[in-house]
Parts: structure tokens; C-alpha cells; sequence
């Protein structure tokens, strides 16, 4: 049986699979209602509002391409007209592709920035002008604090966001808490092989690579502590001390 009363309602991007999908379903347990955003993972968003659903948390399903801004801003819209109980955003959604400095054209830099950096700059924007106290968790790559080329534009999107949490920490108190949680390399990252992890693991400062459970309590532990805002909690193992 869904619930008719919660601790409010999450919108969370990229919610279907991953570490999106596990963030939903732990917040879902805690009591609280659940909006999915997805692009292409349509059955795979299913899934999971069927699961949470099991759970007996309410879970909406909402489409849209965060390449795309008018998209994106009516997403918003729609979420506050069906859930106006929204009080938490995790941007959570990301691209995540190749290129050196030099190999980056204007394309994949485009892609980058508008999908891991202008889309939450802008959902931020619009969630805080429709929710009077609520949470925005932003969902970062422990690298942020490093200066590698591969995945050039991705990179530099990504640290983009790493100062927009303080930033927009700053703008939206008291009302809006804004953290974010930057994650290292886990058991079920995009393209990560098994014999990579391993090696990954063995190098980190604690020899244990990223487990879901180590996010899923971090972010636990930003929802309901109120008295925190403008952090970046790394949950990486220490990679980003090397």
C-alpha cells in the first residue's frame, strides 16, 4: 500500500540505474516519496519504481534529455505540480566520455557541460524558487581534485559543479542546504573492469574500493543532518589524497 504521508518527495536525475537507482531505493526506506528522472533507461525506470513502490513509498516517473534546457525546466515544473512536497534534488545525472585536451571538440565539450554542469546549475535554480526548505546533493567524481586529461571536459565539468556546491551553499542558505558527495570508482561504474577495480583498490590510502553501501550512508547522513551545508564529502577510500 503507498503511503499518503512522507518525509517528502526526492528528484533525483539519472535515478534508474546505478548509484541513482540506489539512492532512491535506500531514500524510499527512509520514508520519503520518490520522482525519478531518466533519459533513455525507460525499462529500467520501471523497474525500479516497482520496486519502490514495494517498498510502499509513492514513486513518479518523469523523461527528459538534460541536453536539451526547455526539457529540463518544464521536468521541474511538472515535479512541483505533481509532488509539491519536493524537497530534495540530487543531481545525480552525468555523461561520462573520453577525450584529451586536445581531442575534445566543441561537441563533446558542449555535451559536458550543458548535461553534468548547466542542467543541475539550472534544476538548482528552479527547485529553490519553488521549495522554501529543502536539500540539493550534488553528486561529484573524487577526482575533482585532480588535474588528469583523459576524460578532459568531463573533468573540468565536474570540478565546474565542485564550485558551484559552495557557492550556491552561500546563495540559497538559510533555506536550502546544498552538499555534495564526490565518489570514487565503484563495483558498478560505467566501462570498469574487475582486474582495474582490483588494482584501484590496492592503492587507495584505505585498500578497499566504493561500495554502494558507503554512498547510500553518506547520503544519509546529509539528509538528515541539518546543520551541515557547503560540504563536498569524498567517499573514495582516500583516492583523492594521492
Amino acid at each position: 500500500m503507498q503511503k499518503d504521508k512522507s518525509k517528502g518527495t526526492v528528484l533525483i536525475t539519472g535515478g534508474a540505474v546505478r548509484i541513482g537507482r540506489a539512492m532512491a531505493l535506500t531514500l524510499a526506506s527512509a520514508g520519503y516519496n520518490i520522482v525519478i528522472h531518466y533519459n533513455t533507461s525507460k525499462s529500467e525506470a520501471q523497474e525500479t519504481k516497482k520496486e519502490i513502490e514495494k517498498i510502499g513509498a509513492v514513486c513518479g516517473l518523469i523523461q527528459a534529455d538534460l541536453n536539451d534546457a526547455k526539457q529540463y525546466i518544464k521536468m521541474m515544473d511538472k515535479v512541483f505540480t505533481l509532488f509539491p512536497t519536493c524537497n530534495i534534488l540530487i543531481n545525480n545525472a552525468s555523461i561520462f566520455e573520453r577525450g584529451s585536451f586536445v581531442e575534445t571538440d566543441e561537441d563533446l565539450f558542449d555535451r559536458h557541460m550543458t548535461i553534468n554542469f548547466k542542467a543541475p546549475f539550472f534544476l538548482s535554480q528552479a527547485f529553490s524558487k519553488c521549495c522554501r526548505d529543502g536539500l540539493i546533493v550534488n553528486i561529484l567524481d573524487s577526482y575533482v581534485t585532480k588535474e588528469t586529461g583523459a576524460y578532459f571536459s568531463y573533468l573540468l565539468s565536474k570540478k565546474a559543479l565542485y564550485s558551484f556546491n559552495r557557492m550556491a551553499a552561500k546563495a540559497l542558505a538559510p533555506n536550502i542546504r546544498v552538499n555534495g558527495i564526490a565518489i570514487g570508482t565503484t563495483e558498478i561504474s560505467k566501462n570498469i573492469k574487475s582486474e582495474d577495480l582490483k588494482k584501484k583498490r590496492d592503492i587507495l590510502p584505505l585498500r578497499e574500493e566504493v561500495k554502494i553501501k558507503h554512498i547510500t550512508h553518506t547520503l544519509m547522513d546529509v539528509v538528515n543532518n541539518h546543520y551541515i551545508t557547503g560540504q563536498c564529502i569524498f567517499v573514495d577510500g582516500g583516492d583523492h589524497l594521492l
